[in-house]
């Protein structure tokens, strides 16, 4: 007899079926809320990555651009030595290739 009537309160206290479907759809909606509002910081991050690289691109380039032009710069200075150690480049090379 006093397992029933503890079955009972437990029964009695539980949330009827329309305050559980209530909560549910309450849930649902949160939950798409928050997907939308990922959804929305996501795109946000991905518009800063975006300029950020393209940001470090432009760096790259610039650097690229100056290591160029110095690289120019001692050609015109320094003839004899640059072509020099680009035969010796070239000869380390073909040793490499040729020992192996």
């Amino acid at each position: 007899m006093q397992t029933v009537e503890k079955l009972k309160s437990v029964l009695a206290d539980a949330p009827d079926r329309a305050n559980l479907e209530a909560e549910l759809a309450h849930l649902r909606d949160e939950i798409e809320t928050l997907a939308a509002s990922l959804a929305e910081q996501g795109r946000g991050n991905l518009g800063r990555l975006r300029k950020g690289a393209r940001a470090s691109a432009k760096s790259l380039r610039r650097d690229l651009r100056h290591a160029e032009t110095q690289a120019l710069t001692t050609m015109r200075d320094r003839p004899v030595e640059s072509a020099a150690l680009a035969v010796l480049g070239v000869g380390l090379l073909l040793a490499w290739v040729l020992r192996r």
